[in-house]
Parts: C-alpha cells; sequence; structure tokens
C-alpha cells in the first residue's frame, strides 16, 4: 500500500498540480488522472463482472429479470486482518465471491479522492485530525489500526475494479458530486459505478451531470418516486435504497413494477442479529434484488441455496 500511495504521489509531482482548478467548497486542485500501478499483487476475482455494452444498469435489470440476488459490501466488507475500505479488502472479498463494494468517498486537503468512512482518522487508524486537513503525501504514512494496509485512492480502487467488480460509492461531505461525476467520465468508470444520494436535489444533480451513470436514491413509498422523477430522475437510472429497519416486502413488489431494483441493509438487522443463510435466502425470495450486508462471503454462499449467482451474471454479461 505504501509503494502504491507514494508511487502516485511521485507521478503527481512530476505532472505539476499548478494548472488544476479548485473545488465547489475549498482551493483544492481538481483531481486529475495519474498513474497507478497495475494491482499484479492482488488476488483474482472468484468471477470478474465486466459489464456489457448497456452498462451497470443493463446489468441489474438482467439480474433481476433473473432473480438473482446481488449482495453490495458495506463498507467493503471488513473482515479480520482486512480494514474497511482497503483495496485490499475489497480484492480478497472479490477473490471469494463476485458482488457490489459499497464504499466511502473523501477529498483530502490537495484535491484527491480516497476511500475512508469517519471525518476523523483516530478510530480506525494511527492518523490524527480531520482527513480532509490531510494531504496525499501526509496519508501516505497513516495506517488501520493492527495492520500494514494504508488508505486507498479512488483512483487506484477504480483501476483495480474496472473489469473485475462493481463500486457503489457513498459520497462524503464536502465532496462536490458535479466534479465527482466529472472525474468518474474521465477515468471511463460511470459503466461499473453507483452514486450514493441521500435527497432529490443531488440525485438530480448526478442525474443531470451524466445521462447513463446509476444513482442510489431513497424510496419509501410512490411519492418519493414520483418526486424523483419529476426531478429529472427516471426509473432506469435508479437503484431504490429501501432502508435498513424492517423489510420492505410491499415496496419491492411495487418497485418490481416499475422496474427498479430494491437494496435493503442487512447489516443493520440480520447481520447484527447474527442471523441464518436462510434468514438472507427469505429476503431474496421476498423481492430484494441488492442485500447490503458486513457479511458478504457468508451471505453469497447462503444465497447459493437459491440461485447460481455466477451462472445468472456469466449470461446477463453476455448481453
Amino acid at each position: 500500500m505504501t509503494n502504491r500511495l507514494l508511487t502516485s504521489i511521485a507521478a503527481l509531482a512530476l505532472a505539476s498540480c499548478g494548472g488544476s482548478t479548485g473545488s465547489g467548497s475549498s482551493a483544492a486542485p481538481t483531481p486529475t488522472p495519474t498513474v497507478t500501478p497495475t494491482p499484479t499483487a492482488l488476488p483474482t476475482p472468484r468471477l470478474a463482472l465486466d459489464m456489457p455494452a448497456g452498462g451497470l444498469g443493463a446489468f441489474m435489470t438482467c439480474l433481476r429479470e433473473n432473480d438473482a440476488a446481488i449482495l453490495s459490501a458495506h463498507r467493503g466488507g471488513a473482515g479480520p486482518g482486512y480494514p474497511e475500505n482497503a483495496i485490499e479488502t475489497l480484492a480478497w472479498n472479490a477473490a471469494a465471491a463476485p458482488m457490489m463494494f459499497e464504499i466511502d468517498v473523501r477529498q483530502t486537503a490537495d484535491g484527491y479522492y480516497v476511500l475512508f468512512h469517519d471525518e476523523e482518522l483516530e478510530q480506525d487508524t494511527d492518523g490524527t485530525g480531520a482527513l480532509a486537513s490531510r494531504t496525499l503525501n501526509e496519508l501516505s504514512s497513516v495506517r488501520y489500526n493492527g495492520t500494514d494496509i494504508g488508505i486507498s485512492t479512488l483512483e487506484e480502487v477504480v483501476e483495480w475494479a474496472r473489469g473485475r467488480a462493481l463500486l457503489q460509492l457513498d459520497v462524503k461531505p464536502g465532496v462536490d458530486f458535479d466534479e465527482l461525476v466529472d472525474w468518474l467520465e474521465g477515468e471511463n468508470a460511470t459503466g461499473f459505478s453507483l452514486v450514493i444520494t441521500y435527497n432529490v436535489a443531488d440525485a438530480a444533480r448526478v442525474a443531470a451531470a451524466n445521462p447513463d451513470l446509476m444513482i442510489s436514491a431513497t424510496v419509501n413509498d410512490e411519492a418519493d418516486l414520483a418526486e424523483l422523477n419529476a426531478a429529472g430522475v427516471p426509473d432506469n437510472r435508479i437503484a431504490a435504497w429501501t432502508g435498513l429497519s424492517t423489510p420492505r416486502i410491499d415496496l419491492w413488489g411495487f418497485l418490481e413494477t416499475r422496474g427498479i431494483s430494491a437494496n435493503y441493509g442487512a447489516f443493520a438487522t440480520l447481520d447484527e442479529q447474527g442471523a441464518s443463510g436462510s434468514a438472507y435466502r427469505d429476503l431474496a425470495n421476498a423481492g430484494l434484488d441488492i442485500v447490503s450486508t458486513d457479511k458478504p462471503q457468508f451471505v453469497y454462499e447462503a444465497l447459493e441455496g437459491r440461485q447460481d449467482f455466477a451462472a445468472a451474471a456469466t449470461g446477463c454479461m453476455a448481453g
């Protein structure tokens, strides 16, 4: 991890940051593509998810039509020795099972995108202070507690995920949606990425910024969906977040009639309860399309009791 960050930093220095423009909230430069080492040391995915010509939206539609639920690994799916939001953790999980990765995106003081959940560094790392106050160079020495794993850049994760995995980007405060979408376009990453939004205005911003990028938007009822549609967010761009408390089976059925994939946070319910595999199968059998979990490897094997995800995904990737 150290070598990846230092190599990226060296490339940035050689490229000179003087011509970059600031973000909407600070004078930090807008991130531009840099040279990222090919992650050859990371394990090979169990099944590489290489999106068809129609991108993530077409893939999700096909999975839904084949009654195949997909996992979303919450914060990348941390495990023993594998901290949340680290590229090493994503690769470890992908080697065990094909899945989508929900990751948290923040911005450094010098404008570069990194993966980190909390605003402050102290809780999960040996670093101190607000991440947004640190440059990429300063973050290069920070390690997750109890590991030799550092903070991953979004650039290296996007490059790794290309042709291998799907990304669901949880955009943290201070990150400008328009600039992030521009960056994803520059990285040719919109076809395998989904951007999480928490209100109609932000969903509309993302929809207007790119004609194809999938959007996670909260849908609690038909009125929420109507409001999204009125704001310029069509059904075929939406993955509906349906909460993390009581499963909304009736809502999932309604979303199915609209051709929209339903996402639910099992990490706050079944995961916490230590539920058996059958409980996760029950969710999928009830119409859930995306199972967000902190236990992706366990849940993948549990869902295999009702589906052959690899066969469904392979067929969907073939177009």
